[in-house]
């Protein structure tokens, strides 16, 4: 005979068709060992037989059997009579909880991944008498025809192919009720973007204003590394829920979602002692949807992307380094790796959804690239053991052994590649025809392939080992940090540009004054000739020459030959020239070496005598990946460069033809339309109507700023930014130190127009090793992207300079000219001077 109340204990209260979608989902918590208050399921069942006792008691019923829902207009249609058996169930199942209890409906279909019924079925809380437990019983059952029901029914049956949403079946939770100082929601992803943040919203005592949106909440953001990013109180009393708490209920909220697999909307109490989940349900916006991020490419392809750098750098990549290597480790397949990209409002987005799901494939956490870089907490769920997954695990042990220990192989690449590039620095490309300069440029892109390679398997074997070291340095001395390490690295690739910079000032700063105005003053046109005027300004012009002969080729987006290189436009050479040379000379930044070494000193000497080889040669061979890195990127950024001499003979070619009317509209081309315009050169008027069009575009594109992270179905509902009444923004400890002054937003480096000062900190998108002219006489730096071993943080590092990177949405939080306080050693930016003077 069928149970018509079970409690949530049971094995069977986990199928959904006996106890609705909430009781199921409840009771499945309860299973996993998670703190869910006691409770009973009125079954389904339970309904059928009052639904058939009321029928013979009335004769009210208007609808047929088959399809009641159809035609019902009445809150109060049906006169529910509950049979006195299954009345006394309901009792007895009451005095054990003990008053006050919550009764909450539960229809099967309700809580799932394509459904959530949010706030179309009643819920009757402090329930506490006999009398109420029947009212509110009957109330739920009441609420099965009521408008909002069948009207949302009839929307998701329009959009959503779901069989179970049929039929009056539901269950009802009987749930003891908790003496709750706070009570609210917390969803495990941003709902709207896919965010992977706990979002915690909190209320004071039960919180069922929350999730009808009937408060205003507290607001707290933990992100993936733990850390509350993000905290708004609309108490005046202060926050309801205290700091490690807000942790806490992070914490326990990532495990529930690890266990159902999907990202969750998760009901919660707190006693003042412990949490007690009372309700959680798949996020349903997220429900299938693939989901993007920028996190991961922001460095390597910033700003907007023109069409041929997209589909000829952008979209290669995914084959020459993701598809080589998963091809490596799972074995042949039918996967398309250019999803594992998108061109979204003009910019590279990764979809970290395939990338996820790539990376469970072969066992390891699906945000594991952005923990070696970000230093983020693992994202894991729990994988299937099979003989797929055995097989895929030797074959990712192999791959990890065999490059684990490739420094002969980039060494021997880098040599073989500079000689390559010999080549095309001595080109002469005017005298090609364009099929010769297409020839060069596919052999070109080739090499570049291995470039990218290289470049992202020493990235790899860098970030393991210096996550590694971050590890050890935080067992045996915690006070130091770890960054300080990698502090004074002499020959590193990424200071050269800085330190022939820094001779150069000093060059000007010993010269006569009229050469140091001249500089700070004109433009490029009089710089060059009035230094011409006299031996030693020929003398300085010799030196820009050969500096820029040696380094022109770098931008502020080193792989994007979209972009123009120094060497086209050196302005921002010649003033960081200038700002050196103004700077007076006892001023000294932090002695870089003397600080790696005592930090090395530090951490030595709380080691034994077998521990302390093995840190030494793991902080080697850190530095030895990091100057390959270096090599292999400023390598990469010279590929982009003699990449773009060839384009620009191509648009030559095309301007002279009729076919574009400007040499870089040939950037707004994809690679696919420049081979056939080669091949075919006929004028069209189309082809400069599509070029214009995707400026215009690119135009629009300019002015939107997009998440960092998106949904594919609100790729076009850009989120407003959340800034609250916060007191500072979190990001990750770039270069240790502290230091308060003013903002100075920039976004292009070319568009600096005042003088930078130590009173100034930079608050930038991101940098390349084009943009460290800038670094020279300020005082410290904020970066919307980057890890502890970007190119921000490793020359603040060599400057003394104090930096937070990855800060989100530093750019459009932070004004220009603001004051502000840099926490380098927390990682915290503050939206005020907070250090007394």
């Amino acid at each position: 005979m069928a149970r018509s109340i079970i409690s949530i204990r049971e094995k069977s209260a986990a199928q959904e068709t006996l106890s609705g979608g909430k009781g199921a989902s409840l009771a499945r918590l309860a299973r996993m060992g998670f703190n869910v208050p006691e409770a009973f399921i009125i079954t389904t069942h339970a309904l059928a037989e009052i639904l058939n006792f009321s029928r013979q008691k009335s004769r009210q019923i208007a609808a047929n059997d088959k399809d009641v829902l159809v035609g019902l207009q009445k809150d109060d249609f049906i006169d529910f009579q509950i049979p006195e058996n299954i009345r006394k169930n309901f009792f007895k199942a009451f005095q054990k909880l003990e008053a006050p209890v919550a009764i909450r409906s539960s229809m099967v279909g309700e809580d799932s991944v394509s459904a959530s019924f949010a706030g179309q079925l009643d819920t009757f809380l402090n329930v506490k008498t006999e009398q109420e437990l029947v009212a509110a019983i009957v109330g739920c059952y009441k609420s099965l025809f009521n408008k909002r029901l069948t009207g949302y029914l009839s929307q998701q049956r329009e959009t959503r192919a779901v069989a179970e949403l049929h039929g009056p079946a539901m269950a009802i939770v009987m749930q003891r009720m908790v003496n709750a100082e706070a009570a609210g929601v917390a969803f495990t992803a941003d709902p709207f973007t896919g965010r992977r943040n706990v979002i915690i919203e909190a209320a004071a005592g039960l919180g069922d204003g929350v999730a009808g949106g009937k408060i205003v909440p507290d607001r707290y953001v933990v992100n993936t590394r733990g850390v509350i990013s993000e905290s708004y109180s609309s108490e005046r009393n202060g926050p309801v829920l205290p700091e490690e708490q807000v942790l806490r209920l992070s914490q326990l909220a990532r495990a529930i979602s690890f266990r159902a697999k999907l990202p969750q909307d998760i009901e919660w109490a707190w006693d003042g002692a412990e949490f007690h989940f009372l309700q959680s349900r798949p996020i349903t916006s997220l429900a299938g949807k693939r989901i993007y991020s920028r996190k991961l490419v922001a460095e390597m392809s910033p700003g907007l992307i023109k069409p041929l750098y997209w589909t000829t750098n952008v979209r290669a990549m995914t084959r020459n380094v993701f598809g080589r290597m998963f091809a490596k480790i799972i074995g042949p397949n039918q996967l398309d790796f250019s999803e594992m990209t998108e061109h979204i409002h003009s910019r590279v987005y990764a979809n970290i959804t395939f990338v996820g799901e790539l990376l469970e494939r072969i066992g390891l956490p699906s945000n594991f690239f952005e923990m070696m870089t970000r230093d983020e907490g693992a994202v894991r769920r729990r994988p299937e053991i099979n003989i797929r997954l055995i097989h895929t695990f030797f074959r990712l042990v192999r791959f990890v052994w065999f490059y684990s220990g490739i420094k002969n192989d980039i060494k021997e690449f880098l040599g073989k590649h500079n000689q390559f590039l010999e080549s095309y620095r001595n080109s002469n490309w005017t005298e090609k025809t364009p099929q010769e300069l297409m020839e060069a440029v596919l052999r070109l892109s080739k090499e570049h392939g291995k470039t990218q390679w290289w470049m992202w398997i020493g990235a790899m074997n860098m970030n393991i080992r210096n996550k590694l070291l971050k590890k050890v340095v935080r067992k045996f001395a915690a006070e130091v940090q770890p960054g300080d390490l990698i502090k004074g690295l002499i020959g590193l690739k990424a200071l050269e540009p800085n330190q022939k910079l820094a001779l150069l000032g000093s060059m000007v700063r010993k010269a006569d004054r009229k050469i140091l105005n001249t500089i700070r003053q004109d433009n490029i046109e009089n710089i060059h000739r009035k230094l011409a005027g006299s031996e030693e300004g020929r003398m300085l012009l010799k030196k820009v020459d050969s500096f820029l002969k040696q380094f022109g080729f770098l931008s502020i987006s080193g792989t994007d030959f979209t972009v123009s290189p120094w060497i086209e436009n050196p302005e921002l050479v010649w003033k960081a020239i200038g700002r050196l040379a103004a700077a007076p000379e006892k001023v000294k930044y932090e002695n870089a070496g003397k600080v790696r070494r005592e930090a090395h000193f530090k951490v030595n000497q709380n080691m034994n005598w077998a521990l302390r080889p093995l840190f030494n040669r793991l902080l080697k061979s850190t530095i030895l990946y990091l100057q390959f890195r270096e090599k292999t990127s400023f390598q990469m950024s010279e590929d982009a460069y003699q990449a773009r001499r060839i384009f620009l003979e191509l648009g030559n070619y095309l301007r002279n033809e009729g076919i574009i009317n400007e040499t870089e509209d040939i950037f707004y081309l994809s690679f696919a339309e420049l081979q056939e315009l080669i091949e075919n050169p006929e004028p069209s008027a189309s082809i400069q109507n599509l070029v214009k069009s995707r400026k215009e575009q690119m135009e629009l594109d300019s002015d939107i700023e997009p998440e960092d992270i998106i949904c594919e179905n609100m790729i076009a509902n850009l989120a407003a930014v959340y800034a609250g009444d916060q007191d500072y923004l979190v990001g990750i400890t770039g270069s240790a130190g502290i230091i308060q002054g003013y903002a100075r937003v920039i976004l292009d480096p070319a568009d600096v127009k005042t003088e930078l000062t130590r009173n100034d900190i930079l608050v930038v998108p991101f940098t390349d090793v084009g943009w460290t002219p800038l670094f020279p006489g300020i005082g410290g730096i904020v970066a919307e992207s980057g890890g502890q071993l970007s190119h921000s943080a490793i020359i603040a590092r060599e400057y003394g300079l104090p930096a937070v990177v990855s800060v989100k949405k530093a750019t459009r939080l932070i004004k220009d000219g603001q004051p502000i306080t840099l926490d380098g050693n927390n990682g915290r930016v503050y939206l005020k001077h907070i250090l007394e003077n």
